[in-house]
């Protein structure tokens, strides 16, 4: 296991490699830690802006409530109660009273508008813990418990001003006016909503630390005596997040929360310690997880290397033993890297040595050899192409002109064929397929037509040679039927947003529908090894030209409703087909 240390070309790189794996473990770990912490940030900050902005609603839908209630006192249907708040308004509770007693009589004696704001304030969940009517002179104040219990107190001297504090609830004040005459104001009332009825609902999270604030300072909600200090200096440095604090765990961050339109501040404030220790089954896992990498990767190292210096060492006592002359085989085994290499060279090294002069005589041969075939693949086409010229010629001066053009178009196909451009454009191709309709047309005159249907536009696409005809060819070999009078064959072409579509129709024979499907089934699945030996030239051409555009190649093969097969070519182009093969 350890026989790499022995080598220092091992030892130095296994010393660099454990530290640079030990690095990169510790700024993934490091990495995912902070990431871990951040998200956990956001979300805080988020269910935090959230609670805040729950908060801000509740004041809102609670002064909504207040103004709909003092629109409907305005109004004509409830003008008995309005008399009577105009009679509680600034008076004393004697004073009150008699007024009830001359002013009200019959069924009016049951509107009290002490009754009416009371179930106003119980309708609302008691969010109200005290109402203060204030006039120019002394105020009234109407107070509620939670239980619904409610206490009314008459001609209380009036206070300098109505101060918001945060810590007994939020005071929302409306104007009152003299009904009938609204540029008057009679005075002010001010509703006081419980604390709890607002920010009841913030502070879920355990490990966050929660205060509201006002404008003024002072602190309610959340704030114990150890932290309250931290939620001062926050307030004061008047930021709207950062941290505070040393030390890693010890550090916290906040964020701060100003709502302009009430007038309080919502601090949220969090140690990264608590984070830690709230998710500490996910870092756990982090830190076991990377441990886990970097151990097994370090043995994986450790037992390639002492694989690579075992051999290394057999390696080095061959070439000891062949300094004296003793040449010995190194079994190479199943390795297939540079030490493989090396071994076989030096096991070839002896034969090399003998061989030398008599390998060097047969490889001169074989490329003389080689040069002679060249020269015989030059020659044979154009000894092929005089000759079919000379029968072309003859059978133009004996006016047979059906045989000429057979003669010419076998000519130009097979010269277009052996030309050692393997790519061409659809044009070219669509060229070599009508000289073989011809010869077929020539061949089976009267019982053969075709026709060709391919669009201007992808005839200048370039594909790979000689793969139409071949699709073709199956027509006249397995579908074409002699006995017919009208064996028809159509070749079409056409573009479909970024798709091109070839379709070669005949009229011929079906295939067996557990074939077809046979068929279908490995042009589906490239990876499957084809066993139809019958379908060999139709797998043929579809993997040469799925090598050539790549995925975007698709093939299929249907039967036609009465007669014949389709054969369907889908090419992808994309916003610009690029080959997949190298078009060179």
């Amino acid at each position: 296991m350890l026989e790499f240390v022995k080598k220092q070309v091992y030892r130095k790189p296994f010393i660099v490699y454990t530290l640079s794996l030990l690095v990169v473990c510790t700024l993934v770990c490091s990495l995912l830690f902070q990431l871990t912490l951040n998200s956990q940030l956001e979300q805080i900050k988020q269910d935090s802006l959230k609670e805040f902005e729950n908060a801000q609603n509740n004041i809102g839908f609670n002064i909504q409530k207040i103004d709909s209630y003092f629109l409907g006192l305005y109004s004509e249907q409830n003008r008995r109660i309005l008399k009577d708040f105009m009679r509680f308004f600034g008076n004393d509770a004697e004073t009150y009273i008699m007024k009830r007693i001359v002013e009200v009589s019959g069924d009016e004696a049951e509107t009290s508008f002490i009754e009416d704001i009371k179930n106003f304030v119980r309708s609302n969940q008691y969010s109200i813990s005290q109402i203060l009517f204030l006039t120019s002179k002394n105020s009234n104040i109407i107070t509620y418990g939670t239980n619904g219990i409610s206490q009314v107190r008459f001609r209380i001297p009036n206070r300098s001003g109505i101060k918001n504090d945060i810590s007994l609830g939020y005071n929302y004040t409306k104007k009152i006016l003299q009904p009938g005459d609204m540029s008057e104001t009679l005075g002010e009332v001010s509703f006081l909503v419980r604390a709890q009825a607002i920010f009841g609902n913030i502070n879920k999270n355990p490990i966050v630390h929660v205060a509201v604030m006002s404008k003024d300072g002072e602190l309610y909600f959340g704030a114990d005596d150890t932290m309250k200090e931290q939620f001062r200096r926050i307030y004061d440095s008047e930021k709207t997040s950062g941290r505070i604090g040393s030390g890693f765990f010890q550090e916290m961050h906040y964020n701060v929360y100003t709502s302009e339109q009430y007038g309080f501040k919502m601090v949220s404030l969090v140690s990264y310690g608590a984070i830690i220790n709230q998710n500490r089954s996910i870092f756990l896992f982090y830190i076991f997880g990377i441990l886990f990498i970097f151990i097994s990767i370090t043995l994986l190292i450790a037992t390639r290397m002492s694989f690579d210096a075992k051999y290394l060492s057999l390696i080095t006592k061959a070439i000891d033993k062949a300094k004296s002359g003793k040449f010995v085989k190194i079994d190479i085994k199943k390795r297939k890297d540079e030490f493989s290499i090396i071994a076989r060279k030096l096991n070839d090294m002896s034969e090399q040595l003998e061989e030398h002069i008599q390998k060097e005589y047969i490889l001169k041969l074989k490329q003389k050899e080689a040069e002679m075939k060249t020269l015989q693949q030059q020659i044979n086409p154009h000894f092929l192409y005089n000759t079919l010229e000379v029968i072309r010629s003859h059978a133009m001066v004996n006016n047979d002109e059906s045989v000429a053009d057979a003669v010419f178009n076998l000519g130009g196909m097979l010269r277009e064929v052996v030309k050692n451009k393997d790519v061409i454009t659809i044009g070219n191709e669509l060229d070599i397929l009508t000289k073989y309709l011809k010869i077929m047309e020539f061949k089976f005159s009267g019982k053969f037509y075709y026709q060709i249907d391919v669009d201007h536009e992808i005839r200048a696409m370039e594909t790979v040679k000689f793969w139409m005809q071949p699709l073709v060819e199956n027509f006249f070999v397995h579908g074409f039927d002699r006995s017919c009078d009208y064996n028809l064959l159509l070749i079409s072409g056409k573009i479909y947003e970024n798709e091109v579509m070839f379709q070669i129709i005949n009229n011929g024979e079906k295939i067996e529908p557990d074939r077809l499907e046979a068929i279908n089934g490995w042009l589906a699945a490239t990876e499957k090894e084809n066993t139809d030996n019958s379908s060999i030239g139709l797998i043929n051409v579809y993997t040469r030209l799925r090598f050539f555009y790549g995925d975007g190649l698709k093939m299929k093969l249907n039967n036609n409703e009465e007669a014949g097969i389709t054969i369907s070519i889908s090419i992808w182009r994309g916003d610009e087909h690029v080959p997949v093969a190298d078009s060179r």
